[in-house]
Formats: structure tokens, C-alpha cells, sequence
């Protein structure tokens, strides 16, 4: 079996998994932070850059001259916000805390 056929049996395997195990989830109430970019079934290539900033009011655009990633973080800096105030860690940190406390809330949940 090819690269690319056992990757499409393993992709339809993992969503048919999904649908049948998962649940479904209010993306527009509170568990709106699941909402994120998703590509069509096939290989994963750069369409949902456009699809993305498209559902977002947005577009991609290629014609910027030094366009692409940001040559630094303090690009972002504004109210409220410096990157050179975080600390390299704080971000892993927050995403571990974030992790272990909505794995607990899960465990007191019923399903």
C-alpha cells in the first residue's frame, strides 16, 4: 500500500473513530476555543490559509513584499500586550495548567 492510500484509510479510519465515540460541541457558545482551522479530507496543504482567513472576513494575500512570518513577536505589541514581558516558558506553562485543569473538570463530568 502506498504512502498517500494508507494515509487516506488511516484519515477515514480516524474520522469515522471520531463520529462514532466523540460528541458533538457548541463551537459558537462555550466551547468556542475548539474552533480552529480544518482541512477537507486529502493531504494537508496550504487551501486552508485561504479558507481559514475567509470565514474570518480576511484574506491571503501573496503579492506583500517581506510578507510571511513575523520577523519578530513585538510586532504584536499594543495595549496591554508586550512580548518582551513573556517569559519564553510562560506560554508551555499556561497551556499545561489549561490542560490539567479541563482534565479534571472531564473526570467530574458524567458522560
Amino acid at each position: 500500500m502506498s504512502g498517500e492510500r494508507l494515509g487516506r484509510a488511516l484519515d477515514v479510519a480516524s474520522r469515522g473513530w471520531w463520529r462514532l465515540a466523540g460528541r458533538r460541541v457548541d463551537l459558537d457558545g462555550g466551547r468556542r476555543w475548539l474552533d480552529g482551522p480544518v482541512c477537507g479530507p486529502g493531504p494537508v496543504g496550504a487551501s486552508w490559509l485561504g479558507a481559514g482567513a475567509g470565514r474570518l472576513g480576511g484574506l491571503v494575500r501573496e503579492d506583500v513584499p517581506g510578507g510571511g512570518l513575523l520577523r519578530s513577536m513585538s510586532v504584536l505589541d499594543g495595549a496591554g500586550f508586550r512580548a518582551a514581558g513573556r517569559h519564553r516558558g510562560s506560554v508551555v506553562s499556561s497551556m499545561t495548567m489549561t490542560k490539567r485543569r479541563n482534565d479534571r473538570k472531564h473526570l467530574r463530568q458524567p458522560v
